[in-house]
């Protein structure tokens, strides 16, 4: 398959985010693993085979993080993993999407998990690939000492067993176009303390774990203790695909339609309902977070925007919606069910 045009889209702080879009059908939008390019990655097995399955059935949304593939690159000293919702938050909202599937992947499945508790009412369903409730569980002793003595070592241990002598250092040429040492150890490092016990027990979003049962940085055991911990989440291990983190693209498609076509019409519901057209997706947004309790800070805490600007909005949804006050603005968003 012929890779997609890249677009970028613009972060709140300053970032470009490359992103491509393959397909048709309902949004699916797959964040990145560590190694990645949103060009390149088309010409890697079995990982160009599995965005060939998605985009065959979805329509798939793909797109580099800061600091790797396509997008901006450079991350400075205070990077944090919440920015890495920035980079999600600009591709969704540049493509205007009000509601879809999203796949997180090992850093990112925290990313993912985050972001779907933040905005339930836009996240149709969660699938997590090789994620763990704590970013403890990854070898993070080995990748961060291999990364800084032998970057070259570190980026051949992520080629994939089997492939021809020449695919093999096609790879990992690709690999050292994709990412450069000082930002992939950055990145490893702020992940380090990453852990989502705490957020796991509220999830509200429909979640299915993935885990290619061949993947040797990260334990099956722990795929099962994070769909342990999600209220009603399925889990799926699965086998073959040369240790790939999802195992086989068909197998790992098979089980995602299932999953996604077992949750049926009634899982759009939320977004059909809206009976605020007129709201910009983050008015209801913050309408949602108003009407379950949170402060204005707290709101602007989940949004990763700043107090001000979660004033401006609330004053836009006030005057939009008619409501005089906080009250009757969370009065208006249970009737219209928009919690």
């Amino acid at each position: 398959m012929q890779p997609p045009t890249v677009q970028y889209a613009a972060t709140s702080d300053g970032f470009q985010v490359a992103y491509a879009v393959a397909g048709e059908g309902e949004p699916f939008v797959l964040t990145p693993p560590s190694l990645h390019h949103v060009r390149l990655g088309w010409r890697w097995r079995p990982y160009g085979d599995w965005l060939a399955a998605l985009a065959g059935r979805y329509r798939l949304v793909l797109f580099d993080a800061r600091g790797q593939g396509m997008s901006t690159r450079g991350l400075g000293p205070g990077f944090a993993v919440a920015d890495y919702e920035r980079d999600l938050e600009a591709v969704v909202d540049a493509l205007r999407l009000r509601r879809f599937v999203l796949a997180g992947t090992e850093r990112f499945g925290h990313v993912a998990l985050r972001y779907a508790d933040a905005h339930p009412d836009r996240v149709r369903a969660l699938v997590l690939m090789a994620t763990a409730v704590s970013m403890q569980a990854w070898p993070l002793s080995h990748i961060l000492g291999v990364g800084r003595e032998n970057w070259d070592l570190l980026l051949w241990n992520n080629v994939p067993r089997g492939l021809p002598a020449a695919e093999a250092r096609q790879r990992l040429e690709d690999y050292r176009r994709s990412v450069d040492q000082a930002d992939l150890l950055r990145w490893w490092q702020a992940c380090a303390d990453s852990d989502v016990s705490d957020l796991l027990p509220r999830v509200k979003v429909p979640v299915l774990v993935l885990h290619g049962q061949e993947y040797l940085d990260l334990s099956a055991d722990e795929a099962m203790k994070l769909g342990a911990a999600i209220p009603n989440a399925e889990v799926a291990l699965l086998e073959g695909a040369g240790g790939s983190l999802h195992g086989s693209a068909n197998e790992a498609l098979a089980a995602i339609a299932g999953f996604l076509d077992g949750l049926g019409k009634g899982a759009i519901a939320p977004a059909a309902r809206t009976a605020a057209p007129d709201l910009s997706p983050r008015e209801a947004e913050v309408l949602r977070l108003l009407a379950v309790g949170r402060s204005n800070q707290q709101i602007a805490d989940s949004l990763v925007i700043s107090l001000n600007t979660v004033k401006r909005h609330v004053n836009s949804v006030y005057a939009k919606i008619g409501a005089a006050g906080r009250a009757e603005a969370i009065a208006y968003a249970h009737e219209h069910g928009l919690t």
